[in-house]
């Protein structure tokens, strides 16, 4: 296969009993060494790469068989054709896949880590553990290898190997600058899983939510931190950072449409990262101009992640424990944050009853602001 060939293929957590919902792994579909590259059976194997992120999983299975009978050894291949096995809840056979793809290509990371997977599944731990530990050694930078290894270790009951794994994967998803502080806050919504005294399967798959759910909550937080938080009320600021990181701006029109007697929209953007896509919203009073609004809205977890992220907003924040009202169509909870340049900034977090759509908004007052730096 062609260095230009990449096929992505997604790994969700309904259908990896083991792996986090955010997990995209990418395949860089190559012969292995002394192949020759033949561009029919190239085109074969991303066809089949593509109707398995849309989750053909038949045609997809018979496109990697049939790449399989024209190279025998060719290593992505077999790495996707396990996969589609796993997906179809093939275990013993995606379990040969993934050992072919490592015999075809040593050192293949995304390898090791889905049989890792794989047997983590089978309940067969030791096997597991050390793919995953291969997975480490081959791929240091995935935060998601060492999110599945904490699975493990959640399996295994061992939880300070599952927290140090933990504080690895915050530290790479980048979302934290204090990981000890975030293990910390893991550790509180653990408490809660223990005062449930519920034990066996139950127990680890409700740690493993917790392990997930902390994971996610973390970035948003960091996100919302970094963005409406410190800078709601700085619109140039805003713009460097969507500069910077690429952001996809609005329209004068779109602002236009979306603007009311009473609120003007300033600026807006849609962010993509490994959180999905996110709006980000800027917005100023009409009759009170120093009031200035900011929002992030992304799609994103359930009822009880929700209340995570309300758990973790406080303890991050320093801030008194959440209150969250339900209404009919959301659910809401309200907080003052102190900034660094002791500003007060009012923050909303709220979810849509349908589609579960989280916002977490913050009012800037800049006379107040400009009171605090005197």
């Amino acid at each position: 296969m062609t260095k230009k060939s990449k096929i992505w293929i997604a790994v969700t957590g309904a259908a990896w009993a083991a792996v986090s919902s955010s997990a995209l792994i990418a395949v860089t579909p190559s012969l292995a060494r002394g192949q020759p590259i033949d561009g029919s059976t190239e085109q074969i194997h991303d066809r089949a790469a593509q109707a398995l992120v849309q989750g053909r999983l038949l045609e997809a299975l018979q496109g990697f068989n049939e790449v399989l009978e024209r190279e025998p050894f060719n290593a992505s291949a077999y790495y996707n054709r396990g996969n589609v096995r796993h997906l179809r809840r093939e275990f013993e056979l995606a379990l040969e896949d993934f050992t072919s793809a490592i015999k075809y290509r040593p050192g293949f990371a995304a390898a090791f880590m889905n049989r890792g997977v794989v047997n983590s599944n089978l309940s067969r731990l030791d096997d597991a553990l050390s793919d995953l530990d291969k997975a480490a050694e081959f791929d240091p930078s995935n935060p998601d290898v060492f999110f599945n290894r904490a699975i493990v270790q959640v399996k295994r009951d061992a939880m300070e190997s599952a927290l140090s794994d933990y504080e690895k994967i915050v530290q790479l998803d980048g979302s934290v600058a204090g990981v000890a502080q975030a293990r910390l806050r893991l550790s509180a919504l653990l408490t809660q899983v223990d005062e449930l005294a519920v034990v066996g399967r139950e127990r680890t798959r409700r740690i493993v939510a917790e392990i997930d759910h902390a994971r996610s909550v973390e970035a948003v937080l960091a996100f919302a931190e970094r963005t409406c938080i410190r800078l709601g009320d700085d619109h140039q600021a805003l713009v460097n950072v969507a500069q910077l990181d690429g952001w996809t701006s609005a329209t004068a029109a779109q602002l236009a449409r979306g603007s009311t007697a009473n609120h003007k929209l300033t600026a807006g953007w849609m962010a993509t990262n490994n959180l999905g896509s996110i709006a980000i919203v800027q917005s100023q009073s009409v009759p009170e101009p120093h009031l200035v609004s900011c929002s992030i809205t992304a799609k994103l977890g359930d009822q009880h992640w929700f209340e995570d992220l309300a758990t973790l907003f406080s303890s991050k924040f320093g801030a008194p424990s959440l209150v969250i009202r339900e209404f009919d169509d959301k659910r809401v909870s309200q907080q003052v944050v102190v900034r660094e340049d002791q500003a007060r900034v009012e923050v909303i977090l709220q979810q849509t009853t349908v589609g579960n759509l989280v916002t977490v908004g913050t009012r800037h007052s800049r006379e107040s602001t400009r009171d605090a730096a005197k």
